[in-house]
């Protein structure tokens, strides 16, 4: 087994249960500007890309408006509660063991910044990279961390909740670890990509770090 040198991390779904307040701030947001009830179906069909291209759809010239309409909602309701319990512990060890960490979100920069500031969870990661408003961009935001550390794809992790993160992993050259542990994770989309682990727990992803760090 490979030893951890480094692990680049996603946002939702694998260190934070934010998919309510996604749905709940998109639709509020759009409704709130022009009027519109979308379903969760037609928020579904962003994802990947960043919350940017849904309002863009649906507020046209109003769309930036919305950016921070959304950014704002976050800003009163996010809080340490919707990261998954035992995520602190994870990081904190991989703190203290000088581990070197990022993430690598396709969320947009205005809530990403929100959500790891309210959360706490900004304190623990050296490079933040987030989505485009045009496609899922996280292979070269993978890309680019390398580039930063000045460190080959050897003993650098990614781990993530959605089948297409594995993808990305792999398509970057780092070694793709899946996190199961999102109620909404498709793991037998994740096990069709062999991911080198599917973690069904927190706690099973932790034990792994101890034992491999």
């Amino acid at each position: 087994m490979k030893k951890i040198h480094s692990i680049i991390f996603d946002l939702d779904g694998t260190l934070t249960n934010t998919l309510p307040l996604s749905l709940a701030g998109s639709k509020e947001t759009i409704r709130h500007i022009s009027g519109k009830v979308l379903d969760n179906e037609d928020i579904y069909k962003h994802f990947g890309k960043t919350e940017d291209s849904l309002f863009q759809d649906c507020l046209g010239s109003k769309w930036e408006e919305g950016v921070r309409f959304y950014a704002r909602y976050f800003e009163e309701r996010a809080d340490k509660e919707i990261v998954f319990p035992g995520i602190f512990d994870a990081l904190e060890f991989l703190k203290t063991h000088d581990v070197k960490t990022a993430l690598v979100t396709g969320r947009g920069a205005s809530s990403t910044e929100v959500i790891l500031r309210k959360t706490g969870l900004g304190s623990y990661f050296e490079t933040v990279k987030t989505g485009s408003i045009l496609k899922s961009i996280k292979t070269q935001c993978i890309e680019e961390v390398l580039s930063s550390w000045r460190m080959s794809t050897s003993h650098v992790f990614y781990i993530g909740d959605a089948a297409t993160d594995i993808d990305d992993a792999k398509a970057a050259g780092v070694t793709a670890l899946s996190a199961a542990w999102f109620v909404n994770a498709d793991k037998d989309a994740q096990a069709a990509r062999k991911p080198f682990k599917i973690f069904d727990t927190v706690a099973e992803f932790y034990g792994w770090l101890k034992n491999n760090v």
